[in-house]
């Protein structure tokens, strides 16, 4: 039976008044791969900034490997393997596609020096496919080769949980396949758990074993991505507005 890795335990954010997240309980497990959905508004990026640590939280806290993170900055849950790809790739424009990944490694407790980071860099980029572009400068690559370099820079740093935040918005189905397909190898290759935020992309769910769907900054479902997606609830609430 897999280990709990990440445990939120009545985690709350408000804005201005606007409840983002409403005591949400969410446990996720060693290895295990889920997806996040619900509408806009729904709380999904919001959850995904709490457990990055990007904000504080108005109440609840949240465990990783049984240690209390609650108040630790992003860049020490980095450090401990909690890594993040983003919707919309912001590379260093000007700096190599192997050198985006090298920055990414130094986050890793796990390498040492710049020479590590750059034998991590180049069997990344040697996994997700851009080995051959990796002298280019980042600003050149087309807009899915920078989605797989978002990718590669959030595997660089041997993360133990990997939060995709829409990371195939936007691209055809044979890309999301590609990137998704990727993931899930890399995934069960380095036993990374994977979280994905998902919009309106639901080809998504066919890559996970589990679905979790907000509304409201509430928890509503957690069950297979079947039953989730077969729920007359998340019908009512969710699907009839992705399909419009």
């Amino acid at each position: 039976m897999s280990k709990e890795l990440l445990r939120l335990e009545n985690v709350s954010k408000s804005f201005g008044g606007i409840r983002a997240l409403n005591n949400v309980n969410l446990i996720i497990k060693e290895g295990e791969k889920l997806a996040i959905i619900g509408p806009n508004g729904a709380g999904k990026t919001t959850l995904f900034n709490a457990i990055s640590g990007v904000f504080g939280l108005d109440s609840g806290r949240i465990f990783y490997m049984g240690r209390d993170i609650t108040k630790l900055p992003p860049f020490k849950r980095k450090y401990l393997g909690i890594s993040r790809a983003f919707q919309i790739p912001r590379p260093f424009a000007g700096m190599t596609v192997l050198d985006n990944v090298v920055v990414g490694a130094l986050f890793s407790r796990d390498i040492k020096d710049i020479k590590e980071a750059r034998v991590r860099a180049e069997e990344i980029l040697s996994l997700v496919g851009l080995h051959s572009k990796k002298d280019e400068l980042a600003v050149n690559l087309t807009s899915p080769e920078k989605k797989l370099l978002e990718l590669a820079r959030a595997l660089a740093p041997k993360p133990k949980l990997l939060l995709l935040d829409e990371i195939v918005a936007g691209i055809p189905p044979a890309e999301v396949d590609k990137i998704m397909g990727l993931v899930v190898r890399i995934s069960e290759q380095e036993n990374i758990s994977v979280v994905a935020l998902v919009e309106h992309v639901m080809r998504v769910l066919k890559y996970v074993e589990r679905a979790v769907f907000l509304h409201e900054g509430r928890v509503m479902m957690d069950d297979t991505p079947d039953k989730v997606l077969n729920s007359e609830v998340v019908k009512d609430i969710y699907l009839g507005k992705v399909y419009e």
